[in-house]
């Protein structure tokens, strides 16, 4: 079978399993609301709309800078409203397996996590005598059990929705093969879960209004709360995710980079050696590892702030990871193209004087000498345009010096310094020496 053919296959293949996906949520949204009057229902969906509205706008004009026409503008919305639906599909997936689990008792664990954690504990404290000392000790021992058990289970949920809802993006990004930036992979991954949280708000949002013992003050604040942290949390933890899944896909000039830098990774020689793969492979795989586990750690994390009623520290939580995510998105590196990777021209230097010069690039980049490093990539680019290795080099210098500069400017608030000290570079320096001298001669 042809490349093509295969290629449509996929395609027909993961549309057939979106659809049936999409059909399962049909179905989970009538039997979930139909005992729900429509105007709770339309309302709920109106407020679990809005921050949707917000951020994909937001989202949309922060990707028109990039483009020029009114073709390629209204295929960028549509893919992006195609990757947030896709998000909304997560909902029907998780709703099988949990009806996997409660259909056979051997798959549920929370089931089986009490059996192991509270119940040894309970067992005991009944067989005590509540006016003992002894009871007092062991009730606070079933207590700190019962604690523990809330902990595993609000991690293991997160941390299921998580994969589910990366695994399903993950499918049908590489399907449609519409990743051609870290940038992208982060932006698709952000979607993914506003999709996710905008079909949870409206589940959470008919309970609340449906419960006779909180009021509408509850509701509302329920409302704002969510639309704010809660989609923002879900968009997030994607996001911390979708960064390190675009960096793998630049897996083996991101490897060769890192060498040249001096770094080294045991564990990749390990993975190689064990998978029989290549080291770069084993790096990519290891960098999506990373995100992955990282979105499942912040999610858990900010899940048990909730489920214990610390709402300070789960805001701490989304804004800190806001500001990294944001921060991400804005660096030079996440904006290479990907594409360009599998074409490379002649280039006009030889292999071993190229090498000792992206060696001495790596070294300048661990010195700090950020500026020299951005001069010497860009005389390189000339000479090997297509070599993603220089380009990496340059787009690390280039955000390094960035954060330098930052870190400069916030310095002189406090201290006399001269934040543009550090913009003069070696070759310039050398330019203005040689100039100097070629006034005296």
């Amino acid at each position: 079978m042809k490349k093509k053919d295969k290629e449509k296959l996929h395609k027909i293949v993961l549309a057939v399993f979106l659809g049936l996906l999409a059909i399962r949520l049909i179905f989970y949204s009538v039997n979930t609301f139909r005992d729900i009057p429509i105007g709770v229902f339309a309302a709920s969906a109106f407020f679990a709309l809005i921050p949707v509205i917000a951020w994909t706008k937001f989202v949309y004009f922060k990707r028109l800078k990039n483009l020029k026409t009114k073709k390629q503008k209204r295929k960028e919305l549509k893919v992006l409203i195609l990757i947030f639906l896709l998000g909304t599909l997560t909902v029907p997936l998780l709703s099988i397996y949990y009806d996997v689990i409660f259909a056979n008792p051997s798959f549920d664990y929370y089931s089986g996590l009490w059996e192991i954690i509270v119940r040894p504990q309970s067992d005991i404290l009944n067989t005590l005598n509540p006016m003992e000392l002894l009871y007092e000790i062991q009730y606070s021992i079933y207590e700190r059990a019962e604690s523990l058990y809330n902990i595993v289970t609000i991690v293991i949920d997160a941390w299921l929705e998580e994969i589910v809802k990366l695994s399903l993006l993950i499918l049908f990004l590489r399907m449609m093969k519409l990743v051609k930036t870290i940038g992208d992979a982060i932006t698709f991954s952000v979607l993914a879960g506003l999709g996710f949280a905008f079909i949870e708000n409206i589940i959470y949002f008919t309970d609340v209004y449906l419960d006779p013992e909180k009021n509408n003050a509850v509701f509302m604040n329920v409302v704002i709360f969510r639309s704010i942290v809660l989609s923002v949390g879900h968009m997030i933890f994607s996001g911390i995710f979708g960064y390190f899944y675009g960096l793998s896909k630049f897996g083996l000039p991101l490897y060769e980079e890192q060498h040249w830098e001096g770094r080294h990774f045991p564990l990749v020689g390990f993975v190689s050696k064990i998978f029989r793969i290549p080291r770069y492979r084993a790096y990519s795989g290891m960098l999506f590892m990373e995100g992955m586990l990282l979105a499942m750690l912040t999610h858990a994390t900010f899940n048990s702030f909730l489920g214990f009623g610390i709402r300070d520290y789960a805001v701490y939580l989304v804004v800190i990871c806001a500001i990294y995510v944001y921060y991400l998105t804005q660096r030079k590196a996440g904006h290479m193209v990907l594409a360009s990777l599998g074409r490379r021209r002649m280039s006009l230097m030889a292999p071993k004087d190229e090498d000792v010069v992206l060696e001495l690039a790596g070294m300048w980049i661990n010195e700090g000498k950020y500026k020299e490093v951005e001069e010497i990539c860009e005389r390189l680019e000339a000479k090997d345009p297509d070599n993603a290795v220089v380009k990496l080099l340059y787009a690390r210098a280039h955000d390094k010096r960035r954060v330098k500069r930052a870190k400069l400017a916030m310095a002189s608030l406090f201290f006399q310094e001269d934040i543009f000290e550090e913009d003069v570079s070696i070759f310039e320096k050398w330019k203005q020496i040689r100039a100097e001298r070629e006034k005296e001669a």
